[in-house]
């Protein structure tokens, strides 16, 4: 009899186990560690009268205090219909989807970033929802910018908290709304960061840098009613790093372009520029599949920074990437039939110099490698006769930023300046269709051959 009470004591444990793995462990063991976990089935307008009881009040901690002043942030945003993305890497790393792990996240957190959509927030919404914010204390500042047709329009928002009352927690807590513009219908962008009296007034926002741009990501619901998170997180915070957007600079382009304009034909220009676009385009995707990213580099760096677009004369496209980050899938996938882009050449290799030249939509793109020495990065080359070895060097801890090239989002070095100046030199904005590549370059350097026995490695003609 006492073995088959033990036994019945055990069956009833091992129920009560999968009852809780049945209704997700997480959610259970919330509740047990605080008794303030948001049920997950509850709408906005009872979640937002639920943080507002004096029960609620009463026993909220600074611990839950800070989720709560976001919390009612949120509920007020879904109750007028405006969805809230996180988009605070910090939170987005920890997976922050339910109301427990928002007040983990916040604990030590003095400002948190949200994104909102432009295209949800239309000027009669906008009102509206500053008017339900007004209405339950929050404090406003609103940051504005100029769009494109000259209208002004919010770029950022700051909320502060509400007032606390003497037997409530004191907390130092800001939100920072972003307003994301989808431009072109292919990439989220989110204006500047304008510096001002504001920026005294709130802590300044780190974790990301404005103006910012990133590829559109899908986002998924959380378990908080109105918060939706990045699907994929991980991609998303890989694109958060290299987020700051420069801006191709506009009057220098309609200068040179102006002088320009007379020794080049309209349609030798348009037509090119489409190849180098759909070759661009090609190349991306081929590069997101295997998990690597590339930059402009030479000469399609020197048309996008000296002209915002393509150079017409020049016969194929330039792009950089880490030689660290090589996925040996890269080259089978260039290599495939119907590939809208193929491997023509592969010189070098993985340890010196290795480049693939590739062929599409009638134009050629060279994909240079990047190697990093102590106070120089280069890429390397390959004169295919002699087997003489090229380096063309580069400053060192290249850092890379966004940009735009035929309304498509591509990474460019955030010092662009000094890698152009590298391959041209001063004279950098003059047209040059004489240029040659194992000559004119002023940082260029030879370095030494490949052995002939090594000629069949080094010199892939495929």
């Amino acid at each position: 009899a006492r073995l088959l009470y033990k036994i019945n004591i055990a069956l009833l444990f091992l129920v009560i186990i999968a009852l809780c793995l049945n209704f997700k462990v997480g959610d259970f063991l919330t509740r047990i560690f605080t008794k303030l976990e948001i049920p997950t089935d509850i709408d906005s307008e009872e979640l937002l009268q639920l943080l507002k009881t004096e029960s609620y009040n009463a026993n909220t901690t600074k611990f839950n205090a800070n989720a709560q002043f976001h919390l009612e942030f949120i509920s007020i945003c879904h109750i007028n219909k405006v969805p809230v993305i996180m988009l605070d890497p910090a939170l987005v790393q920890n997976n922050v989807t339910t109301s427990y792990n928002l007040r983990l996240g916040l604990f030590n957190s003095s400002l948190v970033s949200y994104g909102i959509k432009s295209d949800d927030l239309t000027q009669p919404l906008m009102v509206k929802l500053y008017h339900a914010l007004a209405v339950n204390n929050y404090n406003i500042a609103l940051l504005k910018g100029v769009d494109k047709k000259g209208e002004h329009y919010p770029y950022h928002a700051f909320l502060k908290t509400k007032v606390s009352n003497t037997t409530a927690p004191s907390i130092k807590q800001w939100i920072h709304i972003a307003i994301i513009h989808h431009r072109h219908g292919k990439y989220y962008w989110i204006g500047p960061l304008l510096e001002g009296n504001h920026a005294k007034k709130h802590p300044p926002v780190k974790s990301i840098s404005f103006p910012a741009a990133f590829d559109s990501f899908d986002v998924t619901t959380s378990d908080i009613p109105g918060l939706y998170v990045p699907s994929s997180p991980s991609k998303y915070l890989s694109n958060l790093k290299h987020s700051k957007f420069i801006p191709c600079n506009r009057t220098r382009a309609d200068e040179f372009n102006a002088a320009s304009s007379k020794q080049t034909s309209k349609h030798n220009v348009d037509t090119t520029a489409k190849k180098a676009q759909q070759i661009l385009q090609a190349t991306k995707a081929v590069f997101d599949e295997v998990g690597m990213e590339f930059w402009l580099i030479g000469g399609t760096l020197l048309g996008w920074y000296r002209q915002c677009g393509f150079i017409a004369h020049t016969t194929d496209v330039d792009v950089g990437a880490w030689i660290t980050d090589l996925n040996p899938e890269l080259e089978t996938l260039l290599k495939r039939k119907g590939q809208p882009i193929r491997l023509m050449y592969h010189f070098g290799k993985p340890e010196d110099g290795l480049e693939f030249a590739v062929q599409g939509f009638g134009i050629k793109m060279d994909i240079c490698f990047h190697y990093i020495e102590s106070n120089y990065t280069w890429i390397g080359g390959i004169r295919s006769q002699s087997l003489e070895k090229l380096r063309w060097l580069y400053p060192a801890n290249i850092t890379l930023c966004s940009a735009e090239l035929f309304e498509d989002l591509y990474l460019v070095p955030c010092d662009s300046l000094a890698h152009i100046e590298a391959d041209y030199g001063a004279n950098w904005m003059l047209p040059d269709d004489k240029w040659i590549w194992d000559s004119s370059p002023p940082n260029m350097v030879e370095a030494g051959k490949f052995a002939e026995s090594e000629r069949n490695k080094v010199v892939q003609i495929l």
